[in-house]
């Protein structure tokens, strides 16, 4: 386990992190504490587990209609070294809120690393707002977003300022229906 949220009443939601990229371990749990204290704030347990890179599911995609696929005990998110062509140069990630099996959101490292290199944001922070964003869309069950907010589309460097410096956060009606989903 990598870090958990204590304190908070309620079950706790396990994600299997699965570390493609080969992230300094230091700056993996770094970004996991950063998620943690994200979805904390809206309420919502994460407990951490590291997942085998060598496990078919961690190379594995699916996608179905929401309305077909299981809710799961566990959510799976892969860190990818590169992100694949064809991805919007903006994206740090995607999410695949319905799979039935394989990653459920996956992380590309180059980009985070951009946003880190580019906008002065440390590296942990970007890649833990990145995860806790694309997990929103999972455990939402939704690939919409935001105006506002960790769900927001496209953050400009005013949001990065704030996740670097208060941390982006869930709004009120995403925060219910996260603690809602546990």
């Amino acid at each position: 386990m990598l870090v958990s949220v204590l304190g908070l009443s309620g079950s706790a939601q396990t994600i299997r992190i699965y570390n493609l990229a080969h992230l300094n371990p230091a700056d993996l749990y770094s970004a996991a504490r950063n998620t943690v204290e994200i979805f904390g704030r809206a309420g919502v347990h994460i407990d951490w587990t590291q997942g085998d890179p060598e496990d078919l599911e961690a190379h594995s995609l699916d996608l179905i209609v929401c309305s077909l696929a299981p809710v799961h005990d566990e959510i799976r998110l892969r860190i990818i070294e590169k992100a694949p062509p064809g991805f919007q140069r903006t994206a740090l990630g995607f999410a695949l809120p319905c799979a039935r099996f394989g990653a459920h959101a996956t992380i590309f490292a180059d980009r985070v690393m951009a946003v880190s290199e580019h906008l002065g944001v440390p590296f942990s922070t970007a890649l833990g707002h990145g995860m806790a964003h694309e997990l929103g869309h999972v455990l939402l069950r939704t690939e919409g977003h935001t105006s506002t907010g960790i769900m927001r589309a496209k953050w400009d460097g005013r949001d990065w300022q704030n996740a670097a410096t208060f941390g982006l956060v869930f709004d009120e009606k995403q925060s219910a229906s996260l603690r809602g989903g546990q």
